[in-house]
C-alpha cells in the first residue's frame, strides 16, 4: 500500500481483495494505527532490560494518534466466502466499519466514490487462480474498463506474471520489483486518463 503513494486520505479500492489484506492495510494506514497495537504480547516484553513504564507510555502515545474517522475504503470481490472471510478478518482488526466490502466483477463495477482516488490491487496471475490464458484476457478487460471508467483515477497492479501484464491497454509510469516468494513479480503503477 505505502509503494502505491496512496495518501492516506483519498478513497481507496480493491477490486480483487481477497481475503482484505489491502484494505485492512489502508484502513489502519488511513486511521493512523500502530502496526501491531492489537497484539497483547511482544517477545521484547521478555528482555531482562524491558521497561513496563516506557512501553506504556509508548502504547497510550500511539493509541491517542489515532484518527477518529478515516478515508473511504472499498474492497471487492467475485467471491462471497472470500468477502465473508475479509470482513471478519477487518473485525479482528478493529476496522471493520471502515470499509465497504461489496461483491462485484471487477471488470464491470463503476467507481465505488464520484471522487477518484487510488486502486491497489493484487488480481489472479495463473499460478494459483485461473489459467494464463484466462488471466491475459482478464488484464485486457480491466485496463480497458479502467480507461473507460476510472479516468482521473491512479491504479497500482500487483503483477505476478510480467508477461501477462503487458496484455494490459495501459502504460506504468513506474515499475517496482517485487518478489512472491519465489516469483518475481512488479508493481505496476499507473494514471489512468481516457
Amino acid at each position: 500500500v505505502l509503494l502505491s503513494g496512496w495518501d492516506g486520505l483519498s478513497p481507496f479500492y480493491d477490486p480483487f481483495c481477497g481475503s482484505g489484506t489491502l484494505a485492512i492495510e489502508a484502513a489502519l494506514i488511513g486511521l493512523d494505527i500502530a502496526p501491531g497495537l492489537f497484539r497483547e504480547r511482544y517477545s521484547c516484553q521478555h528482555w531482562p532490560d524491558f521497561n513496563q513504564e516506557l512501553w506504556n507510555a509508548e502504547v497510550t502515545r500511539a493509541r491517542d494518534q489515532q484518527r477518529g474517522e478515516g478515508p473511504p475504503i472499498f474492497a471487492s470481490d467475485l467471491d462471497n466466502n472470500m468477502l465473508a472471510i475479509a470482513q471478519s478478518s477487518s473485525e479482528r482488526a478493529g476496522v471493520g466499519d471502515d470499509i465497504r466490502f461489496f461483491p462485484a466483477d471487477a471488470t464491470k463495477t463503476s467507481p465505488p466514490t464520484s471522487t477518484a482516488g487510488y486502486i491497489v490491487t493484487n488480481p489472479p496471475y495463473g499460478e494459483r487462480l485461473g489459467t494464463e490464458k484466462e488471466v491475459a484476457e482478464l488484464y485486457r478487460k480491466l485496463g480497458t474498463h479502467w480507461l473507460q471508467n476510472y479516468s482521473g483515477w491512479r491504479a497500482s497492479l500487483f503483477a505476478g506474471n510480467l508477461s501477462l501484464a503487458k496484455e494490459l491497454p495501459l502504460t506504468a509510469f513506474r515499475k517496482d520489483k517485487l518478489r512472491n516468494g519465489p516469483l518475481e513479480c512488479r508493481l505496476l503503477h499507473f494514471q489512468i486518463e481516457r
